[in-house]
C-alpha cells in the first residue's frame, strides 16, 4: 500500500486508498488481501464518491477511451 501511495505522489495521480475505509477483519475480508463478496456495498458508495472528486476536479481529463491525465 505505502509503494501504491508513493507512485501516486510521485507522478501526480489520484489514488483512492482503501486502507482506512474496510475494517480489518475476515467479515470483509477472505484472506489478508481479497475481499468478501458483501464488503463491496461498503466501500461503493466512498470509491464513487472519489472518483466524482477526482473527475470533476479537472485535474484529469479523459474521454470515452480512457484517462489522458
Amino acid at each position: 500500500n505505502n509503494a501504491m501511495k508513493a507512485i501516486a505522489q510521485e507522478n501526480n495521480l489520484p489514488l483512492i486508498d482503501l486502507d482506512n475505509e474496510v475494517p480489518k477483519s475476515l467479515l470483509y475480508f477472505r484472506d489478508e488481501v481479497h475481499y468478501q463478496d458483501t464488503t463491496f456495498s461498503l466501500i461503493a458508495p466512498f470509491v464513487a464518491g472519489r472518483l466524482f472528486e477526482c473527475l470533476s476536479s479537472g485535474n484529469i481529463e479523459y474521454d470515452k477511451s480512457g484517462v489522458k491525465n
